[in-house]
């Protein structure tokens, strides 16, 4: 729904999910996890919103 695309979707998937893999050891609390996932997705594409088009 973020993207209107199903590509754009899975690649903004892989860039959060690889994101939270750093911070990995960070996260203690086992249930904070996917609401930091979720942040991370919703930052990750505002931050696609604003880059420059080609």
């Amino acid at each position: 729904m973020l993207t209107g695309d199903r590509h754009a979707a899975e690649d903004l998937v892989q860039s959060a999910l690889a994101k939270t893999a750093v911070k990995w050891r960070g996260l203690r609390d086992p249930a904070a996890i996917e609401g930091y996932v979720r942040r991370v997705v919703y930052h990750e594409q505002v931050s696609w919103w604003r880059r420059p088009s080609p």
